[in-house]
């Protein structure tokens, strides 16, 4: 009968060591001992610890993908916060705005103003800071003869309510037509900078204003995503898309981009696979050789493109 006689010790020579391991008969009445080499051992041992590794590599993979999922806001959104009674320097005449857009949710705006203005910059700025800083900004848009609305996102300066992508788009169009009492929509320019782009170009599929200005602008925040998380499922996991290179087709009004070459946030094939989405045509690109995502404004050909694009 298979394995009634066997009591064999199965030696290994070169180590002087021996595992035996107990059977029973097949019938279940015999007993004998059957040792295994210690190199079969070590592949057992092995065995085992490759299982515990790959179950404690899934669990932690599990464990990164949630978290990311979870606080995907914060590593997205880098707001500073400012007191209701806070109170702005700036030397340009200017007027503080809100907009009741929701329920939960009061924008703040900073409203500048020019004597004789061409039109309104509707202005969507990046993903970090407040109006503290960015109303610096205004200055370049004055200087040719334009107004320039700027709101703070929710959770940004003295603005307040919950965030979420659908909420930024609710309330940009709600501002955009409010601002439409006060300026012909031919007269109204949107202005999108980084994040921000992707609000614009949300927007500019539901408006049709004189011209589109997108400046260092995502393709998608889930290209930008999987380019920095390549070995996470991001595509499944993003709550916040941004997928301008979806929208673009749907602009009813001209538009340009400019993006530096050296854009070490935004990278520069970002605003290349864009236009290839709406157009092969380039001259709907300004390319700033060596520029970088925080300093294109110090470029000649960014101020005379602009200069022309608003003349």
């Amino acid at each position: 009968m298979l394995f009634e006689h066997l009591n064999y010790n199965l030696y290994d020579k070169t180590c002087n060591f021996e595992t035996r391991v107990s059977f029973k008969h097949i019938h279940g009445h015999k007993i004998g001992w059957l040792t295994i080499p210690l190199p079969l051992k070590n592949h057992l041992l092995m065995l085992k610890f490759i299982v515990v590794l790959l179950l404690f590599t899934f669990i932690l993979y599990g464990a990164v993908c949630f978290l990311l999922y979870k606080n995907q806001e914060q590593m997205i959104f880098f707001p500073e916060t400012l007191a209701p009674d806070h109170e702005f320097t700036y030397t340009e005449k200017f007027e503080e705005r809100f907009f009741k857009t929701a329920s939960d949710a009061n924008i703040h705006a900073l409203h500048f103003k020019t004597e004789q203005a061409k039109g309104l910059i509707l202005y969507f700025h990046g993903n970090a800071g407040s109006l503290e800083d960015w109303g610096l900004v205004a200055q370049q848009f004055l200087v040719l003869g334009y107004d320039i609305l700027m709101p703070d996102y929710r959770t940004y300066g003295k603005s307040t309510g919950k965030l979420s992508e659908q909420a930024l788009y609710d309330d940009a169009l709600f501002i955009y037509n409010a601002m439409k009492s006060e300026y012909k929509e031919d007269r109204i320019v949107l202005y999108g900078r980084s994040l921000g782009s992707g609000i614009v170009s949300e927007l500019a599929t539901k408006t049709k204003p004189r011209q589109i200005i997108l400046e260092s602008p995502l393709y998608s925040a889930v290209e930008l995503a999987k380019q920095r998380l390549p070995l996470l499922p991001v595509r499944k996991m993003m709550r916040y898309r941004f997928d301008n290179h979806l929208k673009i087709k749907q602009f009813k009004s001209p538009f340009h981009v400019f993006h530096g070459t050296k854009d070490e946030v935004i990278p520069y094939e970002h605003c290349q696979k864009l236009m290839k989405a709406f157009s092969p045509i380039e001259t709907y690109l300004t390319s700033i050789e060596g520029g970088g995502h925080n300093n294109l404004s110090v470029s000649g050909l960014y101020h005379n493109k602009l200069e022309e694009l608003l003349k």
